[in-house]
Order: structure tokens, then C-alpha cells, then sequence
């Protein structure tokens, strides 16, 4: 693949790199107490117009059941809705993985990743 100019070299499915590379990053950002701002992937494209199907939210906490995770997430699209999440089993993320969700955005979520943030404070009024 050619990503602006440079070559990518994909090695392993999405489904393992939220799990296996992302995954273990998140949880102990979770574990420190600070929110993990994430982008959820639900397009698969080289087109970089189809970027914008994709979507962002806030990470503030997650529940384990056995394999299954449960990411509590702020989404924009649901107002102060606190039963927001993504589901999933993290038993075999080299197969392919369902990812259900509760998110306001009408399509298949593929996987996530973390996204850099920097916390500012808010312009004076």
C-alpha cells in the first residue's frame, strides 16, 4: 500500500491491532484514570474522502466478562446517554472479530485506535 508517499506495510488485520497493539494502551491510560480519546474505524478504503465515514469518541472506562470487553464511551451523537459502548471478544483477534456497539452512527464498527490529544484550557469568555 502507498500512504502519502510512504509504504505501509499491513501485517496483521484490524481486528488484531485494536486488540493486541491498541487494546493493551488504552486499558492502562483506563487504569490511570484519564479518558482515551478513540477513532472508530467503519470503512475499509484508500480513498481519503471516505475518511470522514469514520467516527471519534471518548473512552472513560471498560468492564471485562470472561474474553468479552465492554469500552464505556462518550459519543457525541448520543447526548449525556451514560450506556454507550463496544463490545467485544478478544479471544481470537486473528479471526475476525464483531465489534457490537450502541454508538449513533448507523454502520459496522471495525475496529478502534487511540488518537493523540493534548487537554487545553477553554478560551475565556
Amino acid at each position: 500500500d502507498e500512504d502519502l508517499g510512504r509504504r505501509v506495510v499491513v501485517e496483521r488485520g484490524l481486528a488484531w491491532r485494536t486488540i493486541k497493539a491498541q487494546w493493551s494502551q488504552i486499558k492502562l491510560d483506563l487504569d490511570r484514570g484519564i479518558p482515551v480519546p478513540l477513532g472508530i474505524v467503519t470503512v475499509a478504503s484508500a480513498k481519503a474522502s471516505d475518511l470522514g465515514h469514520n467516527h471519534q469518541v471518548l473512552c472513560y472506562g471498560y468492564d471485562v466478562a470472561g474474553p468479552e470487553y465492554t469500552v464505556r464511551v462518550y459519543d457525541p451523537n448520543s447526548g449525556q446517554r451514560d450506556d454507550v459502548a463496544i463490545t467485544f471478544d478478544a479471544s481470537a483477534p486473528g479471526r475476525r472479530t464483531l465489534f457490537s456497539h450502541t454508538l449513533r452512527i448507523g454502520v459496522p464498527v471495525r475496529g478502534f485506535f487511540r488518537t493523540a490529544y493534548t487537554p487545553g484550557s477553554p478560551p475565556a469568555a
